[in-house]
């Protein structure tokens, strides 16, 4: 189903846009779009092969949603599942052609996704907000969306020719904020989670309007699995790890020293770490991981089931929230992520 929008950003004249779901005819035109606003550099690079971008579209296993202005697509948002993250939908991969950015594209595909798509298959959307302006995150508030962590120093600004048009963060590395919006979920059951953090763990649950319950650190001796459950993704290009650890085990130590010895000392190197609060070793994971330099920087929420403390960690590229750029309404949420960074 395709939508008819009008663009009227009060700059020059109205103008009417297609917003409409991605066919397998629409793959070159994509490719024209990813090397206009990205070269050769978006990290996902399965976007830029045109046999599996047609295989993705024709099967669903990517929803792309595409606005087209005289038969030219003009911007463009992927959503998918998230394939680590159960039950959740991804929207990423949100690119605009440098003419028509700020001006309400973005908006026209965020309001066809949550108009037109079928969302009861989900618990929840997630997206990566960029911080180095403010726009994205301010098209995500209309739609529900509140602001749960920080993702820092994940991907090289310094290489992206969209890098935000005025990008005012200091290169090379950019850092994102974690939007949720709640779907489905209604409870969580029971988090474990340091007792100092259980403030913020208070303040995002009630904001989703979901029921937990926080196990502190008195309540929690470890346990210790027989070995950690864990992923490992290495984006070698943007020069960052994600771990996510399901399973807390004996092990946890050697295995994060193993993962970071095989990028040696790297300068541009960051790691972004997800450690499930709700499996019983949590905590002892988590001070764990403080003591190899992890700190908390933010929640992602609202999966199947598991709920995400994140951390990160870099030996060189320091955490910069100065150069953050937030929207007012998440203002006061990420001041409080801020804070227990500096305390």
């Amino acid at each position: 189903m395709e939508k008819k929008v009008v663009i009227d950003n009060h700059i020059g004249k109205p103008y009417e846009i297609t917003v409409r779901l991605a066919n397998s005819d629409d793959v070159d035109k994509i490719i024209m779009l990813l090397h206009l606003c990205y070269g050769d550099l978006c990290s996902d690079t399965s976007m830029y092969d045109k046999h599996i971008l047609a295989y993705d579209i024709t099967t669903g296993k990517k929803n792309i949603v595409v606005a087209e202005k005289d038969k030219e697509i003009i911007a463009l948002e992927s959503c998918c599942d998230d394939k680590y993250f159960e039950k959740t939908i991804l929207l990423k991969t949100q690119i605009t052609a440098p003419a028509y950015r700020k001006a309400g594209v973005n908006k026209a595909i965020v309001d066809y996704i949550f108009t037109e798509f079928d969302l009861t298959h989900w618990n929840s959307a997630y997206a990566y907000a960029i911080t180095n302006n403010s726009v994205s995150q301010h098209t995500s508030i209309a739609k529900g969306f509140e602001m749960t962590g920080m993702i820092f120093n994940s991907f090289m600004a310094s290489e992206l020719l969209s890098a935000g048009d005025n990008c005012s963060v200091p290169k090379p590395k950019r850092t994102h904020a974690v939007i949720i919006k709640n779907i489905l979920l209604k409870e969580v059951g029971d988090l474990f989670v340091p007792t100092y953090l259980h403030q913020i763990f208070r303040a995002v649950y009630n904001t989703l309007k979901v029921k937990f319950t926080l196990v502190g650190d008195a309540d929690t001796p470890p346990i210790y699995g027989e070995s950690t459950q864990y992923v490992f993704l290495d984006n070698a290009f943007h020069h960052n790890c994600e771990i996510i650890v399901n399973r807390v085990g004996s092990d946890l130590n050697n295995i994060v020293h193993t993962i970071e010895s095989k990028h040696g000392k790297n300068p541009l190197q960051t790691y972004n770490l997800f450690l499930n609060s709700k499996d019983k070793d949590a905590i002892a994971g988590f001070h764990i991981l403080s003591k190899l330099g992890y700190v908390f920087t933010g929640i992602k929420p609202l999966g199947n089931n598991a709920e995400y403390l994140i951390m990160y960690h870099s030996e060189n590229v320091k955490i910069d929230t100065k150069n953050c750029l937030i929207h007012p309404y998440y203002q006061e949420i990420a001041q409080n992520f801020f804070d227990l960074l500096h305390n």
